[in-house]
């Protein structure tokens, strides 16, 4: 038991410490009574942005790539705009119908030139013990389709193509290591060493930057904890 509590909180601080470095809020567990939306800026060369739900500006100068926590919202119809910071024109709109509970995850993806709106509804499976879920989306505009595996080489998602995505899978909690993969080749994208999967947390991996990209529009992977499943 000791053993579990110590392994437990080891997986807790290093989550922490990725949030603290990608700018993700830590997660919560939303109130049932609302809809819920959270919002990933996926746009490699777009501009810091600030979220707005219909006239209401919700948080501001929002950076590539990095996500909101969730918004919980009433129900019926939600607008959902992107603004460059400081200004008041919407680069991107979308507009979702929300239900008492619903959860979406709204991505503002591909280039800016070419910018839209993936909107997922998240349905989250319950979970047993201390399992963890995990799903990927794939937000690089220019990449072709890709596998996810484990360090094993086993398949966790296959061919997932742009503004793709696997529905969230129960897995054992712990420290993995992922490999995104060229679909149906052994050519490796990206490698994410050490990815902490938290027990009775929902975590999405997702492809992000351009295919031949540099620097911080370089081709990788990125983490949201989206919430702890009670």
């Amino acid at each position: 038991m000791v053993k579990k509590i110590v392994g437990t909180v080891f997986l807790l601080l290093c989550a922490v410490a990725l949030l603290t470095c990608d700018g993700n809020d830590l997660p919560i567990n939303p109130i049932e009574d609302f809809g819920h939306i959270m919002v990933t800026h996926a746009s490699p060369d777009l501009a810091n942005v600030d979220v707005y739900f219909g006239e209401n500006f919700f948080i501001g100068d929002k950076s590539y790539p990095n996500s909101t926590a969730y918004m919980l919202l009433d129900e019926g119809g939600h607008k959902v705009s992107l603004k460059p910071t400081g200004t008041f024109d919407a680069v991107l709109e979308t507009e979702i119908d929300l239900k008492d509970g619903d959860y979406y995850s709204v991505f503002a993806c591909g280039a800016s030139a070419n910018l839209a709106a993936l909107v997922i509804k998240d349905d989250y499976p319950e979970l047993q013990g201390d399992e963890t879920l995990i799903r990927f989306v794939h937000l690089s505009p220019d990449a072709p389709a890709v596998d996810v595996t484990l360090a094993d080489g086993a398949t966790l998602f296959q061919r997932i193509e742009f503004k793709g995505h696997s529905d969230f899978v129960a897995q054992p909690s712990g420290l993995y290591d992922l490999t995104i993969r060229l679909a149906g080749t052994e050519e490796v994208l990206v490698e994410l060493k050490g990815v902490a999967l938290l027990p009775n947390v929902a975590h999405t991996v997702w492809l992000r930057g351009f295919f031949h990209g540099s620097d911080g529009q370089a081709l990788g992977g990125q983490l949201i904890y989206n919430r702890i499943i009670l």
